[in-house]
């Protein structure tokens, strides 16, 4: 990285990218961030850099890396993303899997599953070949492509046995009467977090900014948004130090406050394009306070280096290498002129 500096009038120092200077943005999360279901054009993170022209113009970068809602996965994904990326902020939105729980489920809802699975993977191949078709075919939109994205999901979801009509709440009887099963507890939630958090700051200097866990469909996960408020607090109070580099942002809150039934896709956990949006909203200016702090600690860094290698004023007493000047009266002018007559004669 290169720097021009520039000493003002008023003191101020201007730091002025030199040649192709980047800082790179990273969000890192689970599907969500991937932007399953809605394709890449429309996840919150290229929402978020459609926002900022001026930051892609001064040399920000943003890029995405995603792994399986898993915290055993994370951290292998993570340090490859921050090896190849090197970013300067990461936006980490918090796992949501092991937040999350099975409902118990009855034997007859079993078997009325099982019996569909066959026809619902039937019609799954049909809408992933038909969004194929649309991109242009395989050689435009190859079928990892179209996997990858999950633009089908919605369409797909529509005919799972849990959206038929009045269907809806049987899973919240299932899980009063049969119960759920809970993959973490609270407590582990938080100590898998926490040492995550300080396993990356060994590995980079990279502020972090922490989203908030996102909420699910109350029919798809009864009782699961009561977990995530609860949850979303603790999270918060363990991650937002802002003094140290790690800041939390809560995008539950206006996700359910703002029309709560447009967020999600049929899933019940997955966001839709008004989800996305929701969250880029609140994003951007969280993340353009956190660029305007990194330029600032670069202006001060460029400004130590311009003044150790500008000369200074001179010393009169000298250094171990450098003798004391001495100090020379100062002549007029007359004398001067004298001076040089005689230098001229003699020679």
């Amino acid at each position: 990285m290169c720097y021009a500096v520039r000493v003002v009038a008023d003191r101020e120092v201007e730091v002025r990218a030199a040649g192709a200077m980047t800082r790179t943005v990273l969000f890192f999360g689970d599907s969500n961030t991937r932007g399953y279901g809605v394709g890449r054009d429309s996840r919150y993170a290229a929402l978020v850099e459609t926002a900022m022209p001026d930051a892609v113009e001064t040399g920000w970068r943003f890029q995405t890396a995603t792994t399986a809602s898993d915290f055993r996965l994370i951290a292998t994904r993570l340090d490859t993303a921050i090896a190849a990326y090197r970013p300067a902020i990461i936006v980490w939105t918090c796992p949501t899997g092991p937040l999350a729980y099975y409902v118990r489920e009855p034997q007859w809802y079993k078997r009325l599953r099982k019996r569909f699975r066959r026809r619902l993977h039937a019609r799954q191949e049909r809408i992933i070949q038909d969004d194929i078709a649309r991109g242009g075919g395989e050689d435009t939109r190859p079928r990892r492509e179209a996997v990858y994205e999950g633009r089908y999901l919605d369409e797909l979801y529509r005919g799972m046995p849990r959206n038929w009509p009045g269907m809806r709440w049987l899973r919240p009887l299932f899980a009063a009467r049969y119960g759920t099963i809970v993959k973490a507890t609270e407590g582990q939630y938080y100590e898998l977090m926490r040492r995550h958090r300080e396993r990356v700051r060994r590995a980079t200097d990279a502020t972090l900014l922490f989203c908030s866990v996102f909420p699910h469909s109350e029919y798809a996960y009864p009782g699961f948004n009561a977990r995530a408020s609860a949850w979303n607090a603790g999270l918060s109070r363990l991650l937002h130090e802002p003094g140290t580099g790690s800041t939390f942002v809560d995008v539950y809150g206006p996700l359910t406050r703002r029309r709560p039934h447009e967020h999600l896709l049929r899933d019940g956990m997955h966001l839709s394009s008004h989800g996305h949006r929701i969250v880029a909203d609140v994003l951007v200016p969280e993340i353009r306070a956190l660029m305007r702090a990194y330029d600032a600690r670069a202006v001060v860094s460029a400004a130590a280096r311009y003044a150790a290698v500008s000369p200074g004023p001179a010393d009169s007493r000298g250094t171990a290498d450098t003798p004391p000047m001495r100090p020379v009266a100062p002549s007029s002018p007359g004398r001067s002129a004298a001076s040089r007559s005689t230098l001229h004669a003699r020679r």
